[in-house]
């Protein structure tokens, strides 16, 4: 399966197969998927001085999920998936700035105002 492109503006994230940490994922094995009921959508923001700091986390969080503003992405992640996500973000030791990582719960609908672009997810079908 080839490599799923996201872009927006100048950017752009190279999305793998399976996000790295994905369940049941070790190196050189292929993973296990878990049913979608058992992800959970997140919206992760920050704001980082650091140039070189901002692309590290922009790196790390374009392999979880999309880009969606220069300095926001959204995920859908598992439980495992997420404590992955945090485990490396943590380990980028930020001095210049933080992230703010928002679950979103079932209930939570996204409300769109002006020509907003259509959902990364949109469109795709999650086959278990």
């Amino acid at each position: 399966m080839p490599n799923l492109l996201r872009s927006v503006g100048a950017h752009l994230c190279v999305r793998p197969e399976f996000p790295p940490g994905y369940a049941g994922q070790t190196q050189g094995s292929a993973p296990t998927p878990e049913p979608m009921s058992t992800f959970s959508k997140y919206v992760i923001a920050y704001d980082i001085s650091n140039q070189r700091e901002r692309n590290r986390v922009s790196k790390i969080l374009c392999g979880y999920g999309f880009r969606v503003q220069k300095s926001v992405f959204e995920c859908s992640l598992s439980a495992g998936g997420k404590a992955k996500l945090e485990e490396e973000l943590e380990q980028l030791d930020l001095q210049s700035g933080f992230l703010h990582i928002y679950h979103l719960n079932k209930q939570a609908k996204r409300s769109e105002i002006g020509k907003a672009p259509p959902s990364p997810d949109s469109g795709f079908a999650f086959i278990v």
